[in-house]
């Protein structure tokens, strides 16, 4: 199971859309919309704005680390109080491949 993305999103301001299927456009909380210019998938648990701000394609965790300044432990510590859903079911892709390097090149 994903971290869901719907709690989230509303703990961060949004107004959530329908239930739907595939992308449902839905207003940006993150900048001054007023054109429907965000979108969340609740299937794969993705929000992304297509203008006015530089969300891309996130998960719940790596939202909260964007718009709240968390490092991903406290992300994920956030987004389990916020959901419910503990840290071992979030699974984090890096978001470039220099991120992957820069994982890679840490000592363990």
């Amino acid at each position: 199971m994903k971290q869901p993305i719907g709690p989230v999103l509303e703990a961060l301001g949004a107004t959530l859309p329908p239930w739907k299927s595939g992308w449902t456009k839905m207003l940006c909380p993150f900048h001054d919309d007023h054109t429907l210019s965000g979108a969340v998938n609740f299937e794969t648990e993705r929000f992304r704005c297509f203008a006015g701000c530089t969300e891309g394609s996130v998960n719940a965790v790596q939202l909260l680390m964007d718009q709240e300044g968390l490092n991903r432990e406290d992300a994920v510590t956030r987004a389990e109080a916020i959901t419910g859903v503990k840290g071992g079911q979030i699974r984090e892709r890096p978001r470039r491949t220099s991120d992957l390097l820069s994982r890679l090149a840490r000592p363990h």
